[in-house]
């Protein structure tokens, strides 16, 4: 317990130190700082945030979109988040259009992220509950009617199955999210894993991915315009 206590001490100093350093516009500083506490294998919107902010101020655009990225898993709708990015995303050598994607998807990722993993994984089990008391009233205290017997064990059996997906959802977003930065001046995208391939597009360090697929040492990406081709491995991190 003191151990956990003193290293708790030391990453909280360390974290309060980047801070001041921020606040000086020791920007170098304050990186080595945060990712002091990065490296004992702690997050936190607040770390990545800041590790975003310094990095950006520090002229590292790669670097400060993958971080600000990782802060978005944990608080996307941010304002403050989302105005970082935004500044980001206009420094990116390769401006990427965002397409949205289909009405339907959106509505549901909104509903989703009303409620966390656990929010919706509480309510399965809640709605579980009813629905087994429902039934043991329906077969052995023989309660009848058309609400009852037949409307509400369909309405909470469908209300079961989206917060199970939801659920789903929300942590394999967490989880997994397939996302990935391009980190290097010449990540060019190619139509096969093979630099042999005719090249569909030139990204810059900073533009947003989302891995589809992977062959040894190749993924295949998406960009935000929905152009799809193949990177190497070693020219993107992953989110």
């Amino acid at each position: 317990m003191f151990f956990y206590m003193l290293c708790y001490s030391l990453q909280v100093d360390a974290f309060n130190q980047g801070v001041m350093a921020y606040n000086n516009k020791d920007y170098q500083k304050a990186i080595e700082s945060f990712e002091s506490i990065y490296a004992e294998g702690k997050e936190s919107y607040e770390l990545h945030f800041n590790l975003g902010l310094s990095y950006l101020n520090a002229g590292e655009i790669g670097l400060s979109k993958l971080y600000l990225e990782r802060a978005k898993l944990f608080s996307p709708r941010e304002p403050e988040l989302v105005k970082a990015i935004k500044i980001v995303d206009e420094q990116v050598a390769t401006p990427i259009t965002t397409i949205p994607d289909f009405i339907v998807l959106q509505k549901f990722r909104k509903v989703a992220f009303m409620g966390s993993s656990l929010f919706w994984a509480i309510l399965q089990l809640i709605v579980t509950f009813i629905l087994l008391f429902l039934f043991y009233l329906i077969l052995f205290k023989g309660i009848k009617g058309m609400f009852l017997a037949k409307i509400l064990p369909i309405c909470l059996s469908l209300l079961l199955l989206w917060s199970f997906i939801n659920s789903h959802y929300r942590l394999t977003q967490r989880i997994d999210s397939h996302s990935a930065i391009v980190m290097t001046e010449n990540g060019y995208l190619y139509e096969g894993a093979d630099e042999r391939s005719a090249v569909v597009a030139d990204v810059s360090t900073g533009v947003k991915v989302t891995i589809l697929d992977q062959i040894g040492a190749w993924y295949k990406v998406q960009l935000e315009d929905k152009d799809i081709g193949w990177i190497e491995t070693k020219k993107v991190t992953i989110i």
